[in-house]
């Protein structure tokens, strides 16, 4: 019984490497924070941030390492939740195509509702791997707006400032 277990093992195996080449790629796609105090004795203040990540390869996440991430180019690092379904585990997994969390701890007051944030995730490339030389990291760095917990209210971006000419508009004609 146990030879013809090994025997179908080897051979998923092998068929999984026939059929395409294992893909563990991990994608912002949202940041969401809070302040929270620490220790109510000394009103030790800290701001919960979650940066929300997509599986977009083709095999689950599972890490116990810190994951480290960059927020305008401040390296902070934090950990690995799976899916609210599942009971949002540390470590994972975040199976492919669904979406977990990375959870840091950070100064009090360090980002704002609405705020326009550089992200970028996996900084020293520990966590995402592929076996067919892709690169997985290429999708690792977002712009994207932080959003306060429960807050509803919809950020509004500047407008980008455009110039307004006459339509149409003949050159040749003004010239006179």
């Amino acid at each position: 019984m146990a030879r013809g277990r090994g025997a179908f093992l080897c051979w998923a195996a092998f068929s999984a490497a026939s059929y395409g080449a294992i893909r563990v790629d991990i994608t912002p796609t949202l940041i969401a924070h809070k302040n929270i105090i620490i220790d109510q004795l000394k009103l030790h203040n800290s701001q919960l941030v979650q940066v929300f990540v997509k599986n977009v390869g083709n095999s689950p996440l599972r890490t116990l390492k810190p994951i480290k991430v960059a927020i305008n180019d401040t390296v902070y690092s934090g950990f690995l939740y799976g899916t609210e379904e599942k009971g949002s585990l540390r470590g994972g997994p975040v199976e492919a195509g669904e979406t977990g969390k990375i959870t840091l701890q950070i100064p009090a007051n360090s980002f704002r509702h609405c705020q326009l944030l550089k992200v970028q995730i996996d900084v020293d490339q520990e966590v995402q791997t592929t076996t067919n030389g892709n690169n997985v990291f290429a999708n690792d760095q977002r712009s994207l707006i932080s959003r306060e917990f429960d807050n509803k209210g919809f950020c509004r971006l500047a407008a980008q400032p455009f110039l307004l000419v006459a339509w149409p508009h003949h050159p040749e004609e003004s010239r006179g």
